[in-house]
């Protein structure tokens, strides 16, 4: 009985072996999980998020987190409020969206909020 030589797994720096070529597990994993967010990322590019995003920075044009301090600067970003994670309903949901200006959205995106 013959086995296929083992190799590294395809991915930089990673020590493991599989059976053939490809991905360990870990990393094809990954690699999954990368593929579908480029799937939802590319939804912030459809004429959709375009017009909603436009609708809500008419009707609330001032940014949420510099109103609740006091003070008034323009929103240019629109943030979900709870992270969508992929799920569809969330994204496209209104009451998850909050007009940002990009210095708060900057903090709120390297806080990993």
């Amino acid at each position: 009985m013959s086995h296929a030589p083992r190799r590294f797994c395809a991915t930089p720096g990673c020590g493991s072996t599989v059976a053939g070529r490809g991905h360990c597990p870990t990393h094809a994993r990954l690699r999954d999980t990368g593929r579908a967010n480029a799937e939802v990322r590319r939804l912030y590019h459809t004429t959709r998020w375009r017009r909603l995003r436009t609708a809500l920075l008419q009707e609330e044009p001032l940014c949420r987190t510099c109103q609740a301090g006091g003070q008034v600067e323009p929103a240019t970003d629109v943030d979900h409020v709870q992270p969508h994670e992929g799920d569809l309903m969330r994204f496209w949901q209104w009451d998850n969206l909050q007009p940002l200006c990009a210095t708060c959205h900057s903090r709120k995106t390297q806080a990993g909020a």
